[in-house]
Order: structure tokens, then sequence, then C-alpha cells
């Protein structure tokens, strides 16, 4: 977890990337130990958002987002993929590689996150919860999907009004 803002990652490479990238302007950085000097510290800023970054591959892959490229094609079945992780990705299911499996009932994943949220099944912890009304939720999307609040009240009152007015 950061110190600084309380983010939580789940690998320590990506909370070090964090602190250098989002605080850099703070004067104490733990991470910036690494480096000798403040200037081995490059930042790469993207124009359309602002975003940091210290790769500059980290900065070409980010900069698809707003230019919808998408670089990498399955020869398979032609679904194409703005990172080449995602690509891989897909890959092992074309291959039908399920390197991830539950110890309890021996299911097999083709990704890490598929048997984390399969997990949830076991031991009936739900890892995603609502910031407003602290129901509990087995997957990010189911999360995602959820509304509550004035918020959501709100938006169901503009789409009424407006169908009331066509």
């Amino acid at each position: 977890m950061c110190d600084l803002c309380g983010k939580t990652f789940f690998y320590n490479s990506k909370l070090l990337e964090h602190q250098q990238v989002a605080h850099l302007d703070r004067e104490v950085v733990p991470s910036r130990k690494r480096f000798s000097s403040t200037g081995a510290l490059r930042v790469h800023k993207e124009n359309h958002c602002g975003k940091r970054f210290l790769q500059p591959s980290r900065l070409k892959e980010h900069l698809t987002l707003h230019t919808g490229e998408k670089r990498y094609t399955c020869e398979q079945c032609g679904k194409a993929f703005r990172t080449r992780n995602n690509f891989y990705r897909h890959a092992k299911l074309h291959r039908g590689e399920r390197p991830y499996e539950c110890q309890v009932c021996r299911s097999k994943f083709s990704q890490s996150n598929q048997l984390k949220s399969h997990m949830q099944i076991h031991t009936g912890v739900k890892l995603y919860g609502c910031d407003r009304c602290s129901q509990g939720f087995t997957s990010s999307r189911q999360l995602k999907k959820h509304r509550c609040g004035d918020e959501f009240q709100k938006q169901t009152l503009d789409r009424t009004e407006t169908r009331a007015l066509t």
C-alpha cells in the first residue's frame, strides 16, 4: 500500500512505479533511493491526459487508449488487442493452456484472476465492496454494474425525464 495516498497494489513493482510517477513532486518517496540521482528518474508525460510514465514503452502503450489503435491481432480468430500482454493472455485460450489450478476442487484456469474469482466459491469471501453501502461482490464486473446513491438516482431521473419529453 502506498504510504502517501493509500492506494493498494498486488505487486511491489507496481507500487514503486506508482510512487515514482504519481508522487514525483513529494519530498520523501522511499522508492527514490533506488536511483543515484533525481536525474536518473526520467518521467515521460503524456499530453492528452497528463499521465506520467517511467518507461517510454508504457507511454506508447498508454497512447493507444486515446488513439484506439490495436496493434496485436490473433491470427486464429481475428480479435485485436491494444497490449502485447492481453494478446498473449488471449493466445493461451487457443493453445488450451490452463496453468492455474484450484487446490480444493482441481478446476483449471487460463488466467490467475479467474482462479482468484473461483476461489470465492470455496471461501465465501467477497473481494469487491461498494464504498457507499458496503455490499460485497465476487467480481469487479459485478461491482461496476452495481449502482447506489444519489448519482445513480439522478441518472435514472434524467433518463426518465428525457423519455417523458419525447
